[in-house]
């Protein structure tokens, strides 16, 4: 879409203008201490809510004060059919991707029964307080989000019924959008069309380079990465591919290490850790990991925050909560990686017993 020339100007005032308030914010958030938000954490609630079979993760697991809004009523989600009634906005929205952006936490979810368009909703990632919500323009799954850092460009995993893609919404943009509590969806600054796979699945960001990767059910699933250059513009062609594990849901960079999210149905997810030279190699199939560990149904995208791993669950959803058998996590998760990586350690080198019940593999 080509925009015209004060609408670029706009943007430039509103960029600087969110530069000096993330400056201010971070300034005043870095001397009181951490995100309260992740300091706010209840690990035996969420331990004793999830059931027995997972008693073990207390320690490494807990809540944070990010809790997810009532994703069956979100009355500024606009209806897609021009029959419904104004009034009616009730819909059914699932979460999906997950991702830090300067002091916002982002969240992307999709209308279940496709009658809505899809939505980012916003926290402040210090304080854990929700700041508002954006449509997002189509019904699209937005199973993956990310953030480069360098440009300040939102990706979104994107496929509607004519392309398949990311594609990307500037900050500037998306704060102007913002604060002007503008309700119809917001326009896309970018797109880029992924051909190497059937659908972007989920992404990430990483040292210029955009990760790019396709959720296969039943064979091994595929990962890209595009190299973005000094203006923001990611390339047509993948600089390196892998063949992953099935039913990867996101990837996270974490330290000197990436972390696989998996999960498929009402089965436990699992959260695979490797070494950040297995990047090296053609394939990362399990057995090339440090570790597997075992975590309820339904895991998405995972962020990195104050040295945490944070979990999003699908089954915040309202469709998921009133199904039997199924224990909603309606909070975003925090996992302290550090501990279980010196758990592993300590099973690899036989100074802890593992045994068939326990929630981690390692190789």
């Amino acid at each position: 879409m080509r925009r015209k020339w004060w609408e670029y100007v706009l943007f430039a005032l509103v960029l600087g203008m969110s530069g000096l308030v993330l400056v201010t914010e971070k300034s005043s958030s870095n001397a009181s201490g951490p995100s309260q938000a992740v300091q706010k954490t209840h690990a035996l609630d969420l331990t004793r809510s999830i059931g027995q079979s997972f008693d073990w993760l207390d320690g490494f697991l807990a809540t944070t004060a990010f809790a997810l809004p009532e994703l069956d009523d979100l009355p500024s989600l606009p209806s897609l059919s021009a029959s419904e009634s104004e009034g009616d906005q009730k819909t059914y929205m699932i979460p999906q991707g997950l991702v830090t952006m300067e002091h916002y936490l982002l969240m992307s979810s999709y209308s279940a029964d496709g009658s809505h368009q899809s939505l980012l909703y916003l926290w402040d990632q210090w304080t854990g307080q929700a700041v508002g919500s954006i449509v997002l323009p189509g019904r699209v799954h937005a199973g993956g989000l990310a953030y480069d850092t360098k440009h300040r460009m939102l990706w979104v995993a994107y496929k509607d019924e004519e392309r398949s893609g990311v594609a990307g919404v500037s900050l500037a943009h998306l704060l102007l959008h913002l604060w002007s509590q503008e309700k119809e969806a917001i326009s896309l600054d970018e797109f880029v069309a992924i051909d190497e796979m059937a659908e972007v699945s989920y992404l990430t960001y990483q040292k210029d380079k955009l990760y790019v990767g396709y959720f296969d059910v039943a064979g091994p699933g595929v990962l890209a990465s595009y190299s973005i250059n000094a203006c923001g513009n990611v390339s047509q062609k993948p600089s390196q591919t892998w063949e992953t594990p099935k039913r990867v849901q996101s990837l996270t960079f974490y330290q000197d290490m990436f972390l696989f999210s998996i999960s498929y149905g009402n089965h436990s997810s699992k959260l695979v850790a490797y070494q950040a030279t297995s990047l090296k190699e053609k394939d990362l199939p399990l057995e090339k990991a440090d570790w597997v560990l075992k975590l309820p149904p339904y895991l998405e995208q995972t962020a990195v925050l104050e040295g945490k791993l944070l979990l999003l669950f699908e089954s915040a959803g309202i469709l998921y909560r009133v199904r039997p058998g199924i224990t909603p996590i309606d909070q975003l998760v925090a996992l302290d990686v550090t501990q279980v990586n010196r758990l592993a350690k300590r099973l690899r080198l036989g100074k802890e017993k593992q045994t068939p019940l326990d929630g981690i593999v390692v190789y």
